[in-house]
């Protein structure tokens, strides 16, 4: 019997698998009938099995869980990375923006008088106390031009002080608001001997961003 308990216990791996012959099965069977360490056993072997699956049912779980929250930690980590992205080009671009924007340029015309040149400076002076206004001469706009394309120069060898189409200007540095209300009253009381006022107050931030990238 207990040769045959051997045989059998040999065999219930296999038997609970359900991958014996026949005449296997018939001999497993037979003998469980009347052998309680042998039907134990194979309750046993159920156990383990059962068991066994469970916790490979966990680690696949867990391995799930893993896989998931490491895709939503890259989610995580590029979606943190694209708004630090977005927010410091935002930054970049207003920062320039005011930059570029607090600079108004008022060209000259060419016969302006010495009165006239001083008229501008002092109106704009008595409306507006925290303001830097700058000259710029003809020469100084040909010689700026002349800098800018030096990896061209015969562009503008034949231009000179003689013929110096360039108009001169005043530079100027103010904040954003007044240089937009200097830039009315220009308009609106007709300051003699003015040609034209360049300012960037109403242009896109982003659009003066790209520009200045690209010069």
């Amino acid at each position: 019997m207990k040769k045959e308990c051997e045989i059998v216990q040999d065999l219930l791996f296999s038997y609970n698998d359900g991958v014996l012959s026949k005449s296997s099965i018939e001999l497993v069977e037979n003998h469980l009938k009347n052998c309680k360490l042998c039907q134990n056993r194979l309750k046993e072997i159920k156990s383990d099995i059962s068991k066994n699956s469970d916790d490979k049912k966990e680690v696949d779980y867990l391995k799930k869980v893993r896989k998931k929250l490491n895709k939503k930690t890259i989610l995580i980590t590029i979606s943190t990375l694209l708004l630090v992205i977005i927010i410091v080009l935002n930054i970049m671009v207003f920062v320039n923006y005011n930059n570029v924007a607090s600079n108004m340029q008022i060209y000259l015309e060419d016969g302006i008088s010495q009165e006239e040149l001083s008229q501008i400076e002092q109106k704009i002076k008595d409306n507006y106390s925290d303001v830097e206004i700058i000259y710029k001469s003809k020469e100084e706009e040909l010689n700026e031009f002349k800098e800018k394309f030096s990896d061209n120069p015969n562009l503008l060898a034949d231009y000179n002080n003689s013929n110096n189409a360039l108009p001169a200007s005043y530079i100027v540095k103010a904040n954003l608001k007044n240089i937009k209300n200097i830039e009315k009253d220009i308009e609106k009381e007709n300051f003699k001997g003015v040609k034209k006022v360049t300012t960037y107050v109403d242009e896109n931030p982003y659009l003066l961003f790209l520009i200045q990238i690209i010069n």
